[in-house]
């Protein structure tokens, strides 16, 4: 395990670019962390889409309860 002061900034880490998996302990002053494992960054425009907003696109339906305050609550925030 790596030692670092509580204070030290993030890039004093040493770590590289890309997505990390640590496992940290914070103790008093100190914050130790392990690298647990590295995967290469993929950027949004490498990922493959799921369809979602093409399949559900347009199919909300506002049902009206005047006694629903929640219900009321939801068309009003998500629905036009």
């Amino acid at each position: 395990m790596t030692i670092v002061k509580k204070e030290s900034p993030i890039g004093s880490l040493g770590l590289a670019p890309g997505v990390h998996w640590l496992k940290v302990v914070v103790a008093g002053d100190t914050v130790a962390y392990e690298l647990m494992s590295q995967t290469p960054h993929t950027s949004p425009s490498q990922r493959k889409g799921t369809g979602f907003v093409r399949k559900w696109s347009g199919t909300a339906r506002k049902d009206d309860d005047s006694d629903n305050e929640w219900l009321s609550h939801i068309n009003a925030k998500h629905l036009r």
